[in-house]
């Protein structure tokens, strides 16, 4: 199930009409919402969180709902015939998705995997011991 509904795509889309002949039409939305649901919780599983983000994790579930509506609302703007605000929408889709590839966006109430710790770093690992000891 998407973590956002279509009214929250309305609310940014303000100018758009969500209905079975518009374009996109309401099925499509849905389907945006899902996919973005998707690209949402690969990110989170890959953090360690567990999923499905339960219920009582309302901090994290209004941040994610936020994050899918901006997400499905960039796929309405691309796939509209005419869009004045797809450039926008594409602008806080990328800082809003790299701020939650960063960390910035807090998940603290949502419960993590047991026992793995998940780094949000993507550099190699290092030796801690760099010392040749031959003789």
């Amino acid at each position: 199930m998407a973590y956002a509904s279509i009214t929250d795509v309305s609310a940014l889309a303000a100018k758009r009409v969500f209905g079975a002949t518009s374009v996109p039409n309401t099925s499509q939305v849905a389907e945006y919402l899902d996919f973005t649901t998707a690209d949402l919780d690969s990110m989170i599983s890959a953090d360690g969180y567990a999923l499905p983000v339960p219920t009582t994790a309302t901090m994290a579930l209004l941040n994610l709902k936020r994050l899918c509506a901006i997400g499905a609302w960039v796929q309405v703007e691309h796939s509209a015939q005419v869009s004045d605000d797809k450039d926008l929408a594409q602008k806080m889709w990328d800082e809003s998705r790299s701020e939650f590839k960063r960390g910035g966006v807090s998940m603290f109430d949502a419960p993590r995997l047991p026992g793995l710790n998940f780094a949000r770093s993507q550099t190699a690992p290092t030796a801690f011991f760099t010392r040749n000891m031959a003789l």
